[in-house]
């Protein structure tokens, strides 16, 4: 079983923000995500427009899916702490966050889908790419991004997200259902 992931996480670059929740959604929504565009008339900046960032810092650390925009989205915790999206051989996907784990990212993988999920959400897909992103950043005027993303193709579809908690990482598995 470990073949099937080790290339791929290796291969997966991490992402990372300095500040705000990580966030998985369709590449289709990514050009209209505003995160904190707009800060000082933000509710966060001390004004009365309800921004994408206002949206997603209003949820706990953890993992959530929720419909903003007109689409599911997933909320991780903070992006201080790295995150990465993935594929194994047999396209099966998952979604990594680091918060300081000990052991090698592999080895809690893999130490981690021994166990039964911490709880199962439900994700529609409408598209064949999602993006992890950074919550804080948006694209501007001129196409150009604040952090890194990385964009991941994937079967549209209805998908149980089995999360894993772990005092030092989450793990998501998109299971089709």
């Amino acid at each position: 079983m470990k073949g099937k992931y080790t290339n791929l996480m290796n291969k997966s670059r991490w992402i990372q923000g300095d500040g705000g929740p990580l966030v998985v959604l369709l590449k289709s929504i990514w050009y209209r995500w505003q995160s904190a565009s707009g800060w000082n008339d933000s509710i966060m900046g001390g004004g009365n427009t309800l921004t994408d960032y206002n949206v997603i810092c209003g949820l706990e650390d953890g993992v959530h899916v929720l419909n903003h925009n007109g689409a599911d989205i997933i909320v991780l915790s903070d992006s201080e702490w790295r995150g990465q999206i993935f594929q194994s051989t047999d396209n099966q996907m998952f979604i990594l966050q680091d918060m300081g784990m000990e052991e090698t990212p592999l080895d809690f993988f893999h130490q981690t889908l021994l166990k039964k999920a911490d709880k199962i959400l439900h994700f529609i897909i409408e598209d064949d790419k999602l993006m992890l992103i950074v919550g804080a950043d948006f694209v501007d005027s001129e196409g150009r991004e604040l952090y890194e993303n990385q964009e991941i193709s994937i079967v549209p579809g209805k998908y149980e997200l089995h999360v894993y908690y772990h005092q030092s990482a989450f793990l998501v598995h998109f299971v089709p259902s």
